[in-house]
């Protein structure tokens, strides 16, 4: 059923990320997506856990449950889930799944708990710089926080980004 089940990795992060204590998480959202976890001291990485439904990839929202409540107390986290919408070019069917698995997420998150907040892919990739960027200026952004390893996906490194650009824009303005 599962190709590869997914690892949480667990690294040390710059300690002046966080303004208080609160965990912040980042979702990088569709099926191949990834999450990050930002503690005080540690960050953990983690792609989604995949299943086979009627010969098409999801993602197993039970298993994404389970590795998120390992990772972090959801009731005290704010998650930030980025706001994707469709592009000119891409099918219907193809746009149709990737927002429903957005919303999965949402859901999974609101039921767990967290504060949910969306960030769009503009504001998080301006924060860092990386408007039209590629996958080795993502990697180089991540490397500002923690030791980037080969093993993490280019969708985990997004979330940790999307997690920290999230934090970072709402500590500025004040929310």
């Amino acid at each position: 059923m599962h190709k590869k089940k997914p690892e949480i990795l667990k690294c040390t992060i710059r300690t002046d990320v966080l303004k208080h204590e609160k965990p912040i998480i980042g979702i990088d959202p569709g099926v191949s997506g990834a999450f990050a976890v930002i503690n005080q001291d540690h960050a953990v990485l983690c792609d989604f856990p995949k299943i086979k439904i009627n010969n098409k990839s999801a993602i197993n929202l039970p298993h994404l449950k389970e590795l998120i409540l390992q990772a972090a107390d959801p009731t005290i986290s704010t998650v930030y889930i980025e706001n994707v919408h469709a592009m000119p070019g891409q099918g219907v069917t193809s746009m149709f799944t990737f927002g429903c698995s957005k919303g999965q997420l949402e859901g999974l998150c609101v039921g767990l708990g967290m504060d949910v907040r969306f960030i769009s892919p503009q504001k998080w990739k301006r924060y860092f710089n990386l408007l039209g960027e590629s996958d080795m200026a993502v990697r180089n952004a991540a490397s500002q926080f923690i030791n980037v390893l080969p093993e993490y996906s280019i969708h985990a490194l997004e979330a940790l980004l999307i997690a920290i650009g999230g934090y970072s824009t709402d500590y500025e303005s004040g929310e």
